[in-house]
């Protein structure tokens, strides 16, 4: 992983963008956050955290009929497509009986594939991904990247890495936003 955070860096005098350093710490063959084989989610000593969807039945009943209120066909006729989610069980799996034709899950590397009339739905895909950090400094927008020091990191803010989004101009200094790029 250090040595692929090192390439980034040469890139960018130094610096690695945000966005590049949070894909690497996450997504890394073997050794990234979300791609080591171990579980993260739930309430027991050995997860990180838990969501939601990790509770027990009551959010996934509450999407459900959250579901059924918007569409206006029977749930029977319709699969459920969960994008992204982090456990095996994802959304369905507190629930003894699915209202839904079919459930599929993908995962982030999974193509996108939607066969037949389907609900996508995602809850924690996009809490995962890589994002672009901009603060407000001095009535300018700078990035934050992350610098390689004597083989510590460091945050720093800098010139933009890639063309900005769209900004206000009018936000106090010290403001940040976090712009998910790839979501």
């Amino acid at each position: 992983m250090l040595e692929s955070l090192e390439k980034q860096a040469a890139g960018h005098g130094g610096i690695i963008p945000m966005e590049a350093f949070i894909e690497c710490a996450l997504y890394t063959p073997g050794e990234g956050y979300y791609m080591r084989d171990r579980s993260r989610v739930g309430r027991s000593d050995e997860s990180d955290f838990y969501t939601a969807t990790s509770m027990g039945p009551l959010f996934a009943r509450l999407v459900v009929s959250a579901i059924k209120s918007l569409l206006p066909v029977e749930l029977s006729e319709l699969q459920l497509i969960e994008i992204g989610p982090e456990n095996k069980g994802g959304l369905l799996g507190h629930l003894q009986h699915s209202p839904f034709k079919d459930y599929i899950q993908i995962r982030k590397e999974d193509p996108l594939e939607f066969k037949s009339p389907c609900v996508v739905y995602s809850n924690e895909l996009f809490d995962a991904q890589p994002f672009r950090r901009f603060v407000r400094a001095k009535e300018t927008w700078k990035e934050a990247g992350v610098a390689l020091n004597n083989g510590h990191l460091e945050l720093t803010l800098c010139e933009p890495f890639h063309p900005l989004p769209d900004l206000p101009s009018d936000a106090p200094d010290g403001y940040t936003i976090d712009w998910p790029s790839k979501a």
